[in-house]
Formats: structure tokens, C-alpha cells, sequence
């Protein structure tokens, strides 16, 4: 008998919904980039923007200069 259990490949359901997650967490991500981009344009700090997207100050840098 084996101490351990065999693992088994995930099944097709474990890998949409590993998919799903995935794609879920990058749409929070776009989302929050996209409303730091509206909030640069009407002026909001880094630090403001930081606090209400909850985006790294680096990261909101980086798109501040990219809508140059």
C-alpha cells in the first residue's frame, strides 16, 4: 500500500474553473487600471488614486506615463 495517494491530473471542470478565477482576477486588474486612467485625467494625486483603486503607486506612475 502507498503512504501516499497518487495525484491525479485535474479534471476538465478544475481546469475552467481554475480559467474562470484567472480571468476574474485579471478583469478586477483592467478594471482598476482603466479607472486610474479616468482619474488621472481629472486631475486625482497618485496617492488618491492609489487609496481608491488600491493600484501601487509604481503602477499608477507607469500608467500616467503611458497617456503621455
Amino acid at each position: 500500500m502507498r503512504a501516499e495517494k497518487e495525484k491525479l491530473p485535474p479534471t476538465i471542470a478544475e481546469l475552467f474553473a481554475d480559467a474562470k478565477d484567472e480571468g476574474v482576477v485579471k478583469g478586477r486588474e483592467e478594471t482598476k487600471k482603466m479607472l486610474a486612467q479616468e482619474l488621472i485625467r481629472e486631475g486625482f494625486s497618485d496617492e488618491h488614486i492609489a487609496k481608491l483603486t488600491k493600484l501601487d503607486q509604481k503602477e499608477i506612475i507607469k500608467i500616467r506615463k503611458s497617456l503621455r
